[in-house]
């Protein structure tokens, strides 16, 4: 007989074990059920508070990814607005600098002409007057190159400034400032020594001891047998033959005739052509203005008013010749087979050791001079500066001198340039 059909379901009072065994395992099933019923629920949920939580972090990435967007959009804007502003503003700039570079060539032009017709016609006294008008005009550019110079160099170590990340960068940054004071230090070695070696050759030439005068007829005096030879062109004072003399020692393509505003068109296309190197125009420099102390001095010991004014008509033309020199700074010519390279370059290389004020080298050393350190010399040649220059009047000026100041400050400060 099947013991689940015939035995009975209690024995002695209890449960049959076989019974039970089966109800045991029916509970633990129902156990394990509602277990595994449970668990998939809470994975459920918590699949559903995960999806919930990524859709949350992924709505807030999204939104804090348009907020830097958005940000990013108006740095960039912002940027670009500043960079117009001063894009318009050095415009602005240039565009004033061009009309007072117009009004300082108009006026050179004309005080160089009125100047060489007095000096023709003898009336030196007029000339004088107007030849120191000449010097306030050229010494007014000068400060006007040299402020544009500062501002070139201004920005571009700000910008090398803003390139520093550390000590390393900090340290090639300080070389290259202290190499701009090497480099000004040995220009003006170089440009003194060719001054000194010049002075020496004018003064050993024996034409500098030849007298001043102009060549005379013979004469025949009321004796008989007094005649007066006539002197030979080589037995007179020669300014310009021993400054000639002293030109070809540097390069044989150099012309005294060349240093003149009529010609200095000759020497810029020798420029551009690279027969003349901007280490020759340094010398040229030199050489001219060696020769205008050297007449300087002799003049001096004269004694008489014809004398005097033989060697003023001499000084000027050294003069003529540094102002005919330097008028060459703004050419924008192209050297030859360079892309970048102007006249204007060739011409301010060489201006360092003669023009000191012109070059960032010289400031550093004065800055340094000063007893300040190299964090405090970068600051300096760093801080910001106006967008105009302003030409600054102090006491003693000539009254021709105001004037020109207050004309070039009048030009910049219209309404126009902030």
């Amino acid at each position: 007989m099947a013991r689940g059909q015939d035995a009975p379901t209690r024995t002695g009072g209890g449960i049959d074990p076989y019974v039970q065994s089966s109800m045991q395992q029916n509970k633990q099933l129902a156990g394990n059920r509602l277990t595994t019923a449970m668990q998939e629920k809470g994975a459920t949920e918590r699949a559903n508070i995960a999806s919930g939580t990524q859709l949350k972090s992924q709505q807030m990435q999204s939104q804090t990814a348009l907020q830097v967007e958005a940000a990013r959009s108006a740095s960039d804007d912002k940027r670009a607005a500043e960079a117009e502003r001063g894009r318009r503003e050095d415009n602005e700039v240039t565009e004033r600098l061009a009309e007072a570079n117009q009004l300082f060539e108009t006026k050179r032009d004309s005080l160089r002409k009125e100047h060489e017709l007095l000096l023709e016609q003898n009336r030196m006294d007029e000339a004088e007057k107007v030849r120191m008008q000449r010097k306030d005009l050229a010494f007014l550019e000068m400060e006007i190159a040299a402020d544009a110079a500062d501002r070139a160099a201004n920005v571009d170590l700000s910008i090398a400034k803003m390139m520093v990340t550390g000590d390393a960068d900090r340290e090639k940054m300080v070389t290259t400032v202290a190499e701009e004071g090497k480099k000004e230090l040995k220009n003006q070695r170089v440009h003194a020594k060719v001054m000194e070696d010049v002075t020496r050759r004018i003064k050993l030439d024996k034409r500098w001891d030849f007298p001043v005068r102009e060549p005379r007829p013979a004469f025949r005096g009321a004796g008989a047998g007094m005649t007066y030879a006539l002197p030979k062109e080589d037995d007179l004072f020669d300014p310009v033959g021993i400054m000639q003399d002293q030109l070809v020692k540097y390069n044989p393509n150099l012309e005294v005739a060349n240093l003149n505003m009529d010609n200095i068109h000759k020497l810029e296309q020798q420029l551009v052509d690279k027969k003349i190197r901007p280490e020759d125009i340094r010398s040229t420099f030199g050489a001219v203005m060696a020769m205008r102390d050297a007449l300087t001095e002799k003049a001096l010991g004269v004694s008489t008013k014809k004398e005097a004014d033989f060697y003023r008509k001499q000084i000027q033309l050294t003069e003529d010749a540094e102002e005919s020199l330097l008028s060459l700074k703004n050419s924008k010519r192209l050297l030859k087979d360079e892309k970048n390279q102007t006249v204007s370059f060739a011409i301010c290389s060489a201006l360092g050791g003669v023009y000191p004020e012109l070059t960032t080298g010289n400031k550093v050393n004065k800055l340094r001079e000063s007893g300040k350190n190299w964090d405090e010399v970068i600051d300096d040649l760093t801080k910001s500066r106006k967008a105009y220059p302003t030409a600054e009047i102090r006491p003693g000026m000539s009254p021709y001198a105001v004037q020109l100041r207050n004309d070039m400050n009048a030009i910049f400060e219209r309404k126009g340039v902030e």
